[in-house]
């Protein structure tokens, strides 16, 4: 009896020992960081531009001038590749102060943003082939570069690695991280991740126990401030589109910009209100506030809390913002009331500490934890960042499995048979998108895009329009009211881009011009599973033909897009 207590004393002493060893094995379960509530500063502020610490040199002296890239899978990220490749040959991507992007795009556009000096940004572009010269050879490359983000998007991975024993809510995340972050040195789940080197020292300042090797930093300074879009769902499971909320994850914050209360298990929660830095998301309710106005907060993941396994993470990353970007199942499990095992899940807590803690006791004092998700629940072509921001002048490529449709009936009432509801959603509440309205032209808004790509449609041009739209008030995303001009450029399969190609180029050629083999549906390819069991691979002759169409189509539409957004400023080869 006395050997069987002596040994459960020493195995309990061993185990504590071990949980000693593993929490304070970098002593970072507590960080000091700052947070931002846009009641006191107002609508307008973003600490990229206005914190008087983490604010990014030069960026104001940008234009008022953004990117959206739509969610939409390997068939965006294939879209958002060439057009990242096109605007780059242009010289606009150190034009512009943002880029908003969401699912599929941020599978590219948070590696690029990243992308390590290192490594070439040429490579991982890839060269831009205009349709004239597509062959077969180059649609399939019989040398393949392990450092072109191509690469990444044809040998992505399966379904069944979703079902891995024990790797739970994290799942996801770390599928899509070791295909789209890992080739590029990116994939480390131990590292939080920040903008600009000052934003760093301050961090270090803050945190005396943190060192600068536990950040990714953004090395490239010609990069727009990146702005990543998801949903936080107030609910485990839920249809009420009252209980999806937009989640805006970047490099030096993140957060909820609107405050929101709603009930929960008996309690009142409030959750946004503003932003935390991202390092300290993911964290428990803060513990106190410090003399230097910073929260004390333990990260989720802490064994002081006892909520997660030893060895759990317990780190906000990239890895956690791309899979919660691209999470597209998590809506529909939520909606048909099937429980979350695999998809993103962190802790949040409002930003409007004050008002919590002189709030009645119904109301909920402590962090809880929310089921984050793809973006595509709210805002699918991540639109909403940059008019939040009041961009002036944004491009908007909307990479949609919904082809044009031409209305039969004209284009007085267009529904999502013809045109992505994703569009339609900023124009006119539709089904569950009913918050997004951003644009006091409704309908009339509407029925000018239908017309305009209607008579390019018949053209055979690129479908991109262009027009200054009046933004009005929107409360859910904290939006105010002033004039924006906007180039939609809508994926499309283009008459001039398809008679360009060479007929005896080959068989793939053959197969994109009859629309046969792997051109069946080309380019609005389905966002998951379209390559059989592929969760989210695209072959490669796929990947090659949808980005360099998508390149094809900003190059000729570049004169159009630059005189419509001549406040910008973009510098354009003309021809006079």
């Amino acid at each position: 009896m006395r050997r069987s207590v002596g040994l459960a004393l020493v195995m309990i002493v061993i185990v504590l020992i071990a949980v000693f060893v593993v929490d304070t094995e970098e002593n970072i379960h507590a960080v000091a960081v700052r947070s931002w509530n846009l009641s006191d500063t107002g609508p307008s502020f973003v600490p990229e531009l206005h914190d008087p610490i983490l604010a990014v040199a030069g960026l104001s002296d940008r234009p008022s001038f953004g990117f959206a890239f739509s969610g939409g899978g390997t068939r965006s990220a294939s879209a958002t590749l060439g057009q990242l490749r096109a605007l780059t040959a242009l010289g606009w991507m150190r034009k512009a102060r943002h880029i908003s992007a969401n699912s599929g795009g941020s599978w590219v556009t948070v590696p690029y943003t990243y992308l390590p000096m290192s490594l070439s940004e040429a490579r991982f572009l890839g060269s831009y082939i205009p349709p004239h010269a597509l062959t077969d050879d180059n649609l399939q490359p019989a040398n393949i570069d392990e450092l072109a983000f191509s690469t990444a998007i044809h040998g992505a991975g399966t379904i069944e690695e979703l079902f891995e024993v024990g790797r739970g809510d994290e799942a996801y995340s770390d599928i899509v991280a070791s295909i789209f972050l890992e080739p590029f040195g990116l994939h480390d789940n131990e590292k939080f991740f920040t903008f600009h080197r000052g934003a760093l020292e301050a961090s270090l300042t803050d945190n005396p126990t943190l060192r600068a090797d536990n950040f990714q930093l953004v090395e490239r300074a010609d990069r727009p401030y990146l702005v990543i879009t998801g949903v936080m769902l107030g609910q485990q499971m839920s249809e009420d589109p009252r209980e999806y909320f937009p989640v805006e994850m970047t490099p030096l914050y993140t957060g909820i910009r609107n405050r929101v209360e709603f009930e929960k298990d008996d309690q009142v929660v409030v959750v946004g209100g503003g932003y935390v830095e991202s390092f300290g998301y993911d964290s428990y309710e803060p513990e106190r506030r410090l003399d230097n106005g910073r929260w004390s907060v333990q990260l989720t993941g802490s064994l002081l809390r006892g909520d997660k396994p030893i060895g759990d993470r317990y780190r906000f990353t990239l890895s956690d913002v791309i899979g919660t970007s691209s999470a597209a199942p998590l809506g529909t499990l939520s909606r048909n009331y099937i429980p979350n095992f695999l998809f993103p899940e962190f802790r949040h807590w409002s930003v409007d500490r004050d008002a919590i803690a002189a709030a009645p006791e119904r109301v909920r004092r402590e962090a809880d934890e929310f089921q984050h998700g793809d973006g595509a629940d709210m805002d699918n072509l991540s639109v909403t960042s940059l008019i939040a921001r009041k961009t002036e002048n944004i491009i908007a490529f909307v990479n949609t499995s919904t082809p044009f449709r031409e209305p039969p009936t004209g284009c007085e009432n267009v529904t999502d048979e013809y045109l992505t509801d994703d569009l339609i959603s900023l124009f006119r509440p539709i089904d569950r998108l009913v918050h997004n309205v951003m644009f006091a032209e409704g309908d009339a808004g509407l029925r000018q895009i239908c017309e305009s790509f209607r008579q390019k449609k018949r053209a055979g041009e690129p479908l991109v329009h262009c027009q200054a739209y009046d933004v009005r008030k929107n409360d859910w995303y904290r939006v105010e009211p002033y004039r924006a001009n906007v180039c939609w450029v809508y994926l499309d399969r283009v008459n001039n881009w398809m008679d360009s190609l060479a007929p005896g180029a080959g068989d793939l050629v053959a197969d994109i011009l009859d629309r046969e083999g792997s051109f069946d549906n080309f380019p609005h390819y389905s966002t998951f599973a379209e390559h059989g069991v592929g969760l989210i691979d695209l072959d490669r002759e796929r990947v090659v033909a949808l980005s360099n169409l998508a390149a094809w189509t900003v190059l000729e539409s570049a004169d159009y897009i630059a005189d419509s957004l001549e406040s910008a400023a973009l510098p354009v080869a003309r021809n006079e």
